[in-house]
């Protein structure tokens, strides 16, 4: 297996550990699946130690109780999914713009015959 495929497994295999039974943090969970597969440096943020599910909807949550002390006017406050996703990639570290890190592959055998394989 490839340093990204193993990489990408512990991802999703904290990611999962972390999630459980909650909806939400199960969403945000897909949500860093998917930016995980697309750069090899979110898996190293997301795998930080620090850094958790709970802690990224804390911040979220922290973002919309900042939006609500600044107009005391709003009976609901909410956190748009693109703002939501800001938020946790500040979080974690990484931003959203960041083109995808080249992956080294091993370097492919020449085969002539299956007696080469």
């Amino acid at each position: 297996m490839s340093k990204m495929g193993e990489l990408y497994t512990e991802v999703c295999d904290k990611l999962e550990k972390e999630s459980g039974k909650d909806l939400r943090l199960t969403q945000m969970a897909g949500l860093l699946r998917a930016r995980a597969q697309e750069n090899i440096s979110v898996c190293g943020a997301i795998l930080a130690e620090d850094k958790t599910l709970a802690g990224a909807f804390k911040a979220i949550e922290d973002a919309a109780r900042k939006r609500y002390e600044k107009d005391r006017g709003q009976v609901c406050v909410c956190v748009t999914t693109d703002e939501a996703e800001e938020i946790i990639a500040a979080y974690y570290g990484f931003s959203l713009g960041q083109a995808p890190a080249p992956v080294k592959a091993e370097p492919r055998r020449k085969v002539v015959s299956l007696f080469d394989m």
